[in-house]
């Protein structure tokens, strides 16, 4: 597999539909971010233990959408790892290939980032995973926004600023900037 453009295409899709599904922002993600906000309301008692422990400051390994959202985290980034390792096998059109790294890497350096901004710093995971033993230490946060910086610099070197109306939703050069932008003022590097 990913011989042609239109494989590596089908990758990178792939890697967007682990970002869109239940386990991220198709649902549980939510939970996380903007119902432990004050921009929301719950709408009440009816939540389920697991997210109604996170209203309430409860944290831990034991809780099932901490891991939902985790493992799902680490699936976009081994479907981005897969992409970006075999680009470089496709040449029958370069110029789709590397906007699919690019986009690839920009969608890698976005859960970094989540992961970062959730847990500090995480184990990285540069290539896609091929056994089961192949567990990474936790890296150092400054790791992490290292990787996360390049990543987003070469996703903007490689991404459009635009795309045509049947490709719209997918990362631009100026989505690259800005999540690289709320980056550096995370780490502080104003």
């Amino acid at each position: 597999y990913f011989k042609n453009s239109t494989e590596l295409l089908s990758g990178t899709n792939a890697v967007y539909s682990t970002m869109h599904g239940g386990n991220l922002v198709g649902r549980e993600w939510f939970f996380l971010h903007d119902t432990r906000s004050d921009e929301v309301a719950t709408g009440g008692s009816q939540l389920e233990v697991p997210r109604a422990q996170l209203l309430n400051g409860v944290q831990d390994p034991s809780n099932a959408v901490l891991n939902s959202v985790w493992d799902a985290l680490y699936t976009l980034i081994h479907r981005a790892n897969t992409v970006i390792a075999n680009g470089p096998i496709v040449t029958d059109n370069t110029q789709l290939r590397d906007r699919c790294v690019g986009e690839a890497k920009f969608l890698r350096a976005w859960a970094y980032f989540d992961l970062l901004s959730q847990w500090g710093g995480v184990p990285i995971n540069i290539a896609p995973v091929t056994t089961a033993d192949a567990y990474q230490a936790r890296s150092k946060e400054d790791d992490v926004y290292t990787l996360i910086i390049q990543d987003l610099n070469d996703a903007i070197a490689a991404l459009p600023p635009s795309y045509a109306p049947s490709d719209l939703g997918r990362a631009t050069s100026g989505a690259a900037n800005a999540l690289l932008g709320r980056v550096l003022m995370l780490k502080g590097d104003y």
